[in-house]
């Protein structure tokens, strides 16, 4: 299936809610518009969880995640020379992926999917994080993290690189 989505206007909730990080499915890339900036996706206190039949979900915001993508212009964060296939909204495909996992979201009073916690991938790099071999999620994430610390401490998710490595 191909096509968009309509966003709601900044301060909205233009939701996504995926049960699994790790397997959930990657949905068609939605419009994001060019007036947006990292203002209109301000840090936010976390706001828990919500059930779903049997279990919690974490509720997430879909736009935040495309703004990241369109904001790293599309290239992978780990290597920007990885390639990938152009989408039907002519762009690389590339994978969303919270640095600090979502499983997490109760450890930090801070809501983990804030823009500053998140990265575009190539759908290699995505997979060898959460299926790899452990020295090699260990490079990977020292690339991501020296990118992302700064911005992480100023939304208030400090982690050290140890830290991130153990979860």
């Amino acid at each position: 299936a191909g096509g968009f989505i309509t966003l709601l206007p900044p301060g909205k909730d233009s939701v996504l809610v995926d049960a699994d990080e790790e397997t959930g499915d990657y949905e068609i890339l939605s419009e994001v518009e060019d007036t947006l900036t990292p203002a209109d996706f301000p840090t936010v206190d976390r706001r828990g969880r919500r059930e779903q039949g049997p279990r919690m979900i974490t509720v997430r915001n879909k736009a935040k995640g495309d703004f990241v993508l369109k904001q790293q212009n599309y290239k992978c964060q780990v290597e920007p020379s990885h390639i990938s296939f152009i989408t039907p909204a002519e762009v690389p495909y590339m994978e969303k992926h919270h640095l600090i996992s979502m499983r997490f979201y109760e450890e930090f009073e801070k809501d983990l999917d804030d823009i500053s916690n998140i990265v575009s991938l190539c759908p290699t790099c995505h997979k060898q994080i959460h299926l790899g071999r452990k020295e090699e999620v260990g490079k990977i994430l020292d690339i991501l993290y020296v990118k992302q610390k700064n911005a992480l401490n100023s939304a208030g998710l400090t982690i050290s690189i140890d830290e991130l490595k153990r979860k």
